[in-house]
C-alpha cells in the first residue's frame, strides 16, 4: 500500500464464519438472519487503496465452501464474473449509500462455461476493483459489504440456491 495514502482501516480485514451470530449479514432484511445453516462463507479484505489521482479502491472476494460436496456456482452477478453486471456490493461512505454506475444485463438461460466449481471445503479468490462499479468521488468513513445472501448453485442439472454469509469491511479514505 503507498506510504502516502496511508488509509485508516477502521476494521482492517473482516472474515465471515458460518457459525458465528455476532457478524454483519450479507444482505440486508430478515431472510439474511435465518442462515446460520450457510453452505458457503464469504470473506472481504481490503488490498489497496489509492487516492491521488481517481479514487481506487481493490478488495479480495474469498469464498469457501463449508460443505462435503464439491458445487458448481453461477458466476453471474458475482465478483466471478471478472465485471460488474449487477449491484453486488453494498458499498456506503459516511453513512448515506454510494450510487451502483456498473452494467445490468438481462440474459438467457446460463451455459456451462458460466458455472465455476469449487471444491468440498475449497476456497476461490477473486480481486475487484470497486470504483468500476460504483461511483467513489469523495473521501470518508466507507463500508462494503456483499449484498447477496445466496449464490446460485447447479445440482444434478438444476439451479438452487445456496445460503451465504457475509461480513463487512470498513475503512477511511482521508
Amino acid at each position: 500500500m503507498n506510504e502516502a495514502i496511508k488509509p485508516i482501516l477502521a476494521v482492517g480485514t473482516a472474515v465471515c464464519m458460518a457459525f458465528s451470530f455476532l457478524l454483519l449479514s450479507c444482505a440486508a432484511g430478515p431472510d439474511a438472519q435465518r442462515h446460520e445453516n450457510a453452505s458457503l462463507a464469504a470473506t472481504l479484505k481490503l488490498r489497496n487503496v489509492y487516492t491521488q489521482g481517481p479514487i481506487r479502491v481493490q478488495i479480495e472476494f474469498s469464498l469457501k465452501n463449508l460443505s462435503d460436496k464439491s458445487m458448481k456456482l453461477l458466476k453471474w452477478g458475482t465478483p466471478f464474473e471478472g465485471r460488474f453486471t449487477d449491484d453486488m456490493f453494498e458499498v456506503v461512505v459516511n453513512g448515506k449509500p454510494v450510487p451502483y454506475t456498473g452494467m445490468m444485463v438481462k440474459r438467457g438461460a446460463p451455459r456451462e462455461s458460466d458455472y465455476i466449481t469449487i471444491e468440498a471445503h475449497g476456497t476461490l479468490t477473486t480481486r475487484v476493483a470497486i470504483e468500476d462499479g460504483y461511483a467513489l468521488t469523495t473521501t470518508g468513513h466507507y463500508t462494503v459489504r456483499y449484498r447477496h445472501a445466496f449464490i446460485t448453485v447447479r445440482e444434478n442439472g438444476t439451479d438452487t440456491a445456496a445460503a451465504l454469509r457475509c461480513a463487512g469491511i470498513a475503512f477511511d479514505l482521508i
